[in-house]
């Protein structure tokens, strides 16, 4: 009896893994709708992405803009209060002058007139020496207070843009995340299907994986030579900038950012390039990997661009508040290798 009953149980458990394993496995229907449905959704996030990235570019090209404003501003606040300290300055030696000299100097300028007509004119003279200093000076401080606010307005505006762009990179990430995921799941259901149907492995070969994150096509035609001894200016160039603070819109000495950079290292060697890293991510010639990259070309991230130098090492301008440095090349994900010496 006991007997029969193990065999019962164990003729029971079978029939369950049995049925567990047939109602597991979908048909080659239901893993190609599926797989359909995975496929849209992936669109659907590529879709996403072209648009956050349009925006990303979008976005750089009027930080550009504002950090070029926020320059200018802040050498206008420097010139309005030099002109401020000068007007000071002046109207201080001409009071001392008046009045410092001896209780007498200023009543000489006005009593030792000779007429009264004369007295009376020398004592406007005076009067109006101290209301054209007063209201210069005024003039100047107004002035300077008025490119003072401009420039903390400018600097606002320009903290808001970087912030809105750093969600829009931080949702372009996102984004990247779930498309890679979803070709996961795709290669997934194609296993499945090769191991249901040897017909469906066929199709599946044939097809492979239609959907590719395309970097795009455009912006400046390759012309280079390739001669590495170009590439080697334009880091040569580069190294010039080490140090330098960055700078939105900024493209010397004083103040640079990535693209700027960029540009102006092959614009000394005569190479001119676009203004925005967008723009030169998808120009060029572009160049398979890292391993195949070269001594002055340049590495695309996204919103971000640098120069490489060899040995997985670039130069590039980071952020606000950082300066021109060296850094390894995975600073960031890379997304294009271009050259265009």
């Amino acid at each position: 009896m006991k007997r029969f009953h193990r065999a019962f149980v164990t003729v029971l458990i079978l029939i369950s893994v049995f049925a567990t394993s047939v109602l597991a496995a979908p048909s080659v229907n239901e893993l190609e709708r599926k797989k359909k449905n995975a496929e849209k959704a992936m669109k659907e996030l590529q879709d996403d992405l072209a648009e956050t990235m349009a925006d990303i570019n979008e976005m750089e090209m009027k930080l550009v803009s504002k950090g070029e404003e926020v320059i200018r501003a802040t050498a206008q606040l420097e010139e309005a209060e030099i002109n401020e300290q000068k007007q000071y300055d002046n109207m201080v030696k001409r009071i001392v002058a008046m009045y410092e000299r001896g209780d007498s100097s200023a009543l000489q300028v006005i009593f030792e007139s000779g007429s009264v007509a004369k007295m009376l004119q020398n004592m406007n003279n005076v009067q109006s020496i101290h209301e054209y200093d007063r209201a210069q000076l005024d003039k100047y401080i107004q002035v300077k207070e008025e490119i003072a606010t401009l420039k903390a307005t400018l600097e606002t505006e320009q903290k808001e843009m970087q912030s809105l762009q750093a969600q829009l990179e931080r949702q372009q990430k996102s984004l990247n995340q779930k498309i890679s995921a979803k070709k996961t799941e795709i290669k997934n259901f194609d296993r499945q299907i090769e191991d249901a149907v040897q017909e469906a492995a066929r199709r599946a070969a044939e097809e492979k994986d239609k959907v590719v994150l395309n970097s795009g096509t455009g912006g400046v035609k390759y012309t280079g030579t390739g001669d590495p001894a170009v590439g080697k200016a334009i880091v040569a160039e580069t190294r010039k900038y080490l140090g330098v603070p960055y700078a939105w819109g900024g493209n010397t000495m004083k103040g640079i950012d990535c693209s700027g950079l960029t540009k102006a290292a092959h614009a000394a060697v005569g190479i001119y390039i676009d203004r925005w890293s967008g723009h030169q991510a998808i120009g060029g010639k572009a160049i398979g990997s890292v391993a195949e990259a070269r001594p002055g070309d340049i590495i695309c991230y996204s919103g971000h661009v640098a120069i490489y130098i060899g040995n997985e090492r670039v130069i590039h301008a980071p952020h606000t508040g950082s300066y021109v440095k060296e850094a390894t090349v995975y600073l960031k994900e890379i997304i294009a290798i271009r050259r265009y010496w």
